[in-house]
């Protein structure tokens, strides 16, 4: 019986610990969730308007903005839908927008941000020419 009743203490024991850990790492994840950010989110079309899958777009420091050193450019292809989507701290700053896929002209576009913004940017793309 001894064994038993250590048994349960045991396995009780683990679960209060298992618990604890899941709610300190919840915990964890909702500051980091709570914290300030802004979003630059777009599509890219082909020049006919359809959507355009597969583009690299990258977003990356204005040349003499003043955006923190620990900024590091930031890369991402767009979806099935010729969407993309960046989140950054909602540190005011200036940054540029580039899209490029090979055999279409590169695109830049300059992104200001201010704070906590949502900003939403559209590009077409027309074929390089040859």
């Amino acid at each position: 019986m001894t064994r038993t009743r250590t048994g349960k203490l045991a396995s009780r024991a683990l679960l209060a610990i298992a618990v604890g850990t899941l709610l300190s790492q919840a915990a964890g994840e909702d500051k980091k969730q709570s914290e300030a950010y802004a979003v630059v989110s777009g599509t890219v079309f082909r020049e006919n308007g359809m959507s355009f899958p597969g583009v690299e777009v990258a977003l990356e420091a204005a040349p003499g903005s003043q955006i923190p050193k620990k900024f590091k450019k930031m890369r991402t292809s767009t979806s099935p839908r010729g969407e993309f989507v960046f989140r950054l701290p909602a540190e005011p700053g200036e940054y540029r927008l580039r899209v490029r896929v090979p055999g279409y002209e590169t695109q830049e576009k300059p992104v200001i941000i201010s704070g906590e913004d949502r900003i939403e940017v559209f590009f077409k793309l027309d074929p390089a020419s040859k």
